[in-house]
């Protein structure tokens, strides 16, 4: 559910920032159409057209059918810098709620094995609590020091990596409108969401000729090539061992990294100069 919640985040903070309608609706395609996919995940919305992204066909060159040997689960996008970007941030707020996560889930086992410990008590989690308490931090329904007070109390000492939450899916916000209001990255946008709503999946080096050619027409410096592979088997619940580390800052610079929650999925994002 992270992806999920990440977008509901999301959308309460397009609200409370009073941001334009466009931009909202760019907000909310860039998830129904690009992310929720991209991820593997059944978006909870339908895109509220228009999209400029969406078309029913592209400028693109023909497409070949993978064989079914070649067929696979793996998620590719070719993109800009910015579109680098955007992922470095997701990948690192994806990972501390996933970390969030692990140390509710210790916290609740904890709970439910002490002497007296009530059912009702064991099934709450300090996980949904936190996502709701950000969501009225960011809402502006509580202040910064209620909201780091509430973190104390379910994290413990842990919970200092919870405290620039706002800050972060600020910064990823803004990073996605740099990404729909630039041209060659609604380019990008189009490019894959033509390929993924083809009833046939297409060969990975058509794909990549495709998108190499998208970059270079522009003159782009050069692109990253974003790879999502899915486990295919989620696990149960979280393990609190397998909590990832806090990631660098997304604009450090660093063009190789590989993350996303153990048991769910492995993103990877390679530089590629040209």
């Amino acid at each position: 559910r992270i992806h999920e919640d990440m977008f509901h985040i999301l959308t309460t903070l397009t609200v409370s920032a009073s941001m334009a309608p466009e931009d909202q609706r760019h907000l909310h395609n860039f998830w129904a159409t690009f992310v929720f996919p991209f991820f593997g995940v059944e978006a909870p919305v339908a895109p509220a057209l228009p999209c400029p992204w969406l078309l029913a066909e592209g400028p693109f060159r023909s497409v070949v059918e993978a064989s079914v040997q070649e067929r696979t689960p793996t998620r590719v996008v070719y993109g800009t810098t910015a579109v680098y970007l955007f992922f470095r941030f997701y990948q690192l707020l994806y990972e501390r709620l996933w970390k969030a996560q692990c140390i509710a889930h210790r916290a609740r086992n904890l709970k439910s094995s002490g002497a007296g410990a009530s059912s009702a008590a064991a099934s709450k989690s300090p996980y949904h609590s936190f996502v709701w308490s950000l969501q009225e931090y960011i809402a502006g329904r509580v202040t910064e020091d209620e909201y780091e007070d509430r973190l104390r109390d379910w994290f413990g000492p842990q919970a200092t990596f919870l405290c620039t939450m706002k800050e972060l899916f600020l910064d990823m916000t803004k990073q996605v409108l740099a990404c729909v209001h630039r041209p060659l990255c609604l380019k990008v946008l189009q490019l894959f969401c033509f390929q993924y709503r083809q009833s046939v999946q297409w060969r990975e080096e058509v794909y990549h000729q495709q998108g190499c050619h998208l970059l270079h027409s522009a003159s782009e410096k050069g692109y990253y090539k974003i790879t999502f592979l899915p486990c295919p088997r989620p696990r149960a619940s979280p393990d609190p061992a397998a909590a990832p580390c806090a990631q660098p800052d997304p604009r450090s610079g660093n063009r190789s990294t590989s993350g996303l929650q153990p048991g769910v999925g492995v993103l990877e994002i390679c530089g590629r100069p040209n």
